[in-house]
């Protein structure tokens, strides 16, 4: 994501809008330096990478499994009325 992107879409992101505020919070309420602040984020993507992908591939399945439970309630209905 580039610098426009990301300033397009912060204030209409619930979780980028999280990120700040907690890199904000560490600084301003806890007494990191921004570097350290960016370094725990840094941390905290690296910890969080392999659940996040399990949910992104939750959250895909999940979709797909949607979508074919449509198309097989519109197959029902379309042979109830034959």
């Amino acid at each position: 994501m580039n610098r426009n992107d990301f300033h397009n879409k912060l204030h209409s992101s619930k979780g980028m809008m999280f990120i700040v505020t907690g890199l904000t919070a560490l600084v301003e309420e806890e007494g990191y330096t921004p570097h350290e602040a960016l370094d725990i984020a840094k941390t905290a993507g690296q910890e969080c990478y392999f659940a996040l992908n399990e949910i992104h591939k939750e959250a895909k399945v999940g979709a797909i499994n949607e979508q074919l439970w449509f198309i097989f309630r519109l197959f029902l209905s379309g042979s109830k009325s034959n």
